[in-house]
């Protein structure tokens, strides 16, 4: 980055604290959009072929900077078990998984099913992350997400 590039920068970011808040928050229910949307595309033909249903509906989550505000939940079902979607917050430290501590994360949906969370972060840089039941944090893609609401699902 040089300065110039700096300075435009600073120019462009939001003058007060409540701006910058607001506009963090506005990104963040945009992420959560785009995230539900991804997932309803690969869910599209499990949908399609009768053994998935999904539905919509809100929930209140309360955090220190944004405050009170509605979101969306997802919700998956296979006509026997019901793994919900549901954000945690946008301004996450972090989350433990496996020993290990992921700092820096821009936002957190957890999967939920009974008893059992799978949490997913997002990163910095936009990614979602899946954090699994067993084995390594990973991108979160088609296949990703398939093996984790398989192994929900399927209680595997």
């Amino acid at each position: 980055m040089t300065m110039q590039e700096l300075i435009q920068k600073l120019k462009q970011r939001p003058g007060t604290l409540d701006e910058h808040l607001d506009q963090q928050k506005q990104d963040w229910m945009k992420a959560i959009e785009a995230l539900f949307g991804e997932i309803e595309r690969w869910l599209a033909p499990a949908v399609s072929a009768g053994v998935l249903t999904t539905r919509h509906s809100t929930t209140i989550v309360g955090e220190e900077d944004f405050g009170e505000y509605e979101v969306p939940v997802l919700h998956i079902s296979d006509g026997r078990l019901t793994v919900r979607i549901e954000p945690v917050g946008g301004r996450v430290a972090g989350v433990a998984t496996t020993g290990q501590r992921h700092t820096g994360l821009r936002g957190r949906v957890d999967l939920i099913c009974g008893a059992t969370k799978v949490p997913l972060g997002r990163d910095a840089w936009g990614t979602w992350k899946a954090l699994p039941l067993r084995g390594e944090p990973r991108d979160l893609t088609e296949e990703s997400f398939a093996e984790i609401l398989g192994a929900l699902l399927l209680n595997e």
